[in-house]
């Protein structure tokens, strides 16, 4: 036996052995590290992901907030000074929110309107030239992280752009309230415009319940069909839009929403037109939203309505939620509309504008008239220019004042004007037939005792010359009586408390808002004005013009962490 080269073999042997483990072992490491490794590119993925979902959760509350307020700010302090720089995790007055279900995953969010940020976003050159001008676009902003052992793994940010649209009472041809006796508009109207019916009193049922009663020729369209060339030459030119290859057709995008209650169709009424290609104008209109859905005669076996036209069909839900509410005296989106109304920025010697008591009548050909709520300043039957009646070009602009011509049938209203009684805009004799207004104000009427009931009523036509730059407002505690007389037409903002009354033939040319509507039996109409909405200034404190935005997402970009 050749013991050497047993030997020989048993350490080739050893050293094969020994590279085997080498090998095995330097196999497990890699493959051990391999798994680690892919483990934690998983670990790595997921907080990535658990991160964006927490910038998701940031818009979404940011976007509800706006909705809600019109602050769309989350785990940020809304007195946060950006001048000292963007918020960071970290800082004092960034307080993160967390996922619920994933405790690790914080976020924040802030938001600012494109028409008061102070940057020029649309890079026409100009900065914060209002809603019109900038769109009512809004960019939120949002960050996130995820915390594993107290400290961050992952930071992610990112912008989003929204398209808010203010869906308040006076972005409408009618909004009405809870409504009485079952229903919210009784008798037959022909609406050019949105209409908004939240009928928060009527129960579910038939066509007794039905939140809007649309028979015989009523009708809601989407264009100016009908209205005056003397009306159109008055206010601005509409909208235009492309669709279904027409170019540049005028529109209203008029929207119809039912929260609570039946739509009511019968006879020949219809919501919206069948399009027909090459007209100048859109017959369809741009959406409904019927939650309870259809009744009447114009139904079919299925309960389907035969007469209408809406890009979005018509079967939608109410897409609002509880965000517009009716606005009252005493509950316009949680603040008290009449005090507000009351307090002063014209002169603060005076504390509150003060309050005329008694009927205020207006009667075209009648008695001039002056009324200066800063000042306390009443004179009547007197001709401008005599015993205190000031000329027209006297008028002071820092005071809150009606001013009315007899003689010229010419009104000026300027600011808030309270009364705590009835107003009366009516005709006179003869050709006597109309008053024309100038300035922006409001007239409000109230029933505190004075010996009237709050109401506010029209017969005569009263006109602007260029409508809504002129505007008046006229809101009533009680009963609002529109078109008292026949064949008339009326510009302006009118809001009643309770009920509105139209029993005439009239043309209506911008929004009424009522608690409920009373069309009688002739088939007035209304005309909204889409200007309308943002025309209303500051000291006008016009009940209900508060913005409210609902926000549409347009786009979303990740940014680099701070």
């Amino acid at each position: 036996m050749d013991l050497s080269r047993t030997k020989r073999d048993e350490g080739m042997a050893l050293i094969m052995a020994l590279m085997f483990l080498v090998v095995m072992g330097l196999t497990a490491t890699y493959a051990s590290s391999r798994i680690m490794n892919n483990a934690r590119h998983v670990d790595k993925h997921v907080d990535y992901q658990n991160c964006f979902e927490g910038i998701e959760s940031a818009f979404a509350q940011a976007q509800a907030n706006f909705n809600a307020d019109g602050v769309g700010f989350v785990g940020v302090n809304p007195n946060y000074d950006f001048t000292q720089g963007l918020p960071n995790f970290g800082d004092p007055l960034v307080n993160p929110v967390s996922i619920p279900r994933s405790p690790q995953v914080q976020y924040f969010a802030y938001s600012f309107e494109w028409a008061n940020d102070g940057v020029d976003n649309n890079g026409d050159g100009q900065i914060d030239l209002g809603p019109e001008a900038d769109g009512g676009y809004i960019s939120s902003y949002a960050a996130s992280r995820v915390i594993w052992k107290n400290a961050p793994t992952v930071i992610r940010r990112a912008e989003r752009i929204f398209e808010g649209v203010n869906v308040n009472v006076w972005q409408n041809a009618i909004f009405a309230g809870a409504g009485q006796d079952g229903l919210l508009i009784n008798g037959n109207v022909s609406i050019h415009g949105s209409v908004h019916l939240l009928g928060d009193s009527l129960g579910a049922g038939g066509i007794a319940l039905a939140a809007m009663d649309l028979s015989g020729t009523s009708l809601i369209h989407n264009n100016y069909e009908g209205l005056s060339a003397d009306a159109r030459s008055r206010i601005p030119g509409l909208p235009t839009t492309d669709f279904e290859g027409d170019i540049g057709i005028e529109t209203l995008n008029a929207t119809l929403r039912v929260k609570n209650g039946l739509v009511g169709m019968s006879g020949n009424s219809e919501v919206g037109q069948e399009h027909v290609a090459g007209n100048s104008f859109k017959e369809t209109m741009d959406s409904v939203y019927v939650t309870d859905g259809w009744t009447g005669t114009a139904i079919d076996v299925d309960g389907n309505p035969e007469n209408v036209y809406s890009d979005n069909g018509w079967d939608n839900k109410y897409d609002l939620g509880d965000m517009v509410a009716f606005p009252t005296y005493t509950n316009d989106r949680g603040r008290d509309h009449l005090a507000y109304y009351l307090e002063t920025d014209a002169d603060a010697s005076v504390g509150f504008q003060q309050v005329y008591t008694g009927d205020m009548t207006f009667q075209s050909g009648g008695d001039s008239y002056y009324w200066n709520a800063t000042t306390g300043v009443e004179v009547a039957g007197v001709a401008p220019g005599d015993e205190g009646m000031p000329l027209q070009a006297d008028l002071n602009s820092e005071e809150y004042y009606v001013w009315f011509d007899g003689a010229t049938n010419t009104m000026v209203v300027n600011g808030r004007i309270a009364v705590d009684g009835d107003i009366n805009f009516l005709a006179g004799n003869g050709r006597n037939k109309i008053i024309n207004y100038e300035g922006k104000g409001t007239l409000l009427a109230l029933d505190g005792g004075g010996g009237g009931t709050g109401n506010v009523n029209i017969t005569v036509n009263l006109m602007a010359d260029a409508f809504p730059d002129n505007l008046l407002g006229l809101m009533a505690e009680n009963i609002l009586n529109l078109g008292m007389r026949a064949q008339i037409e009326i510009m302006g903002a009118f809001y009643a408390q309770d009920k509105v009354i139209v029993d005439r033939q009239t043309n209506i040319i911008g929004t009424v808002v009522g608690e409920y509507f009373n069309m009688g039996g002739q088939v007035p109409s209304i005309y909204q004005v889409p200007a309308l909405v943002n025309a209303f200034s500051g000291g006008m404190r016009m009940i209900g013009s508060d913005t409210i935005l609902m926000l549409f997402p347009v786009s979303w970009r990740e940014l680099a962490v701070l």
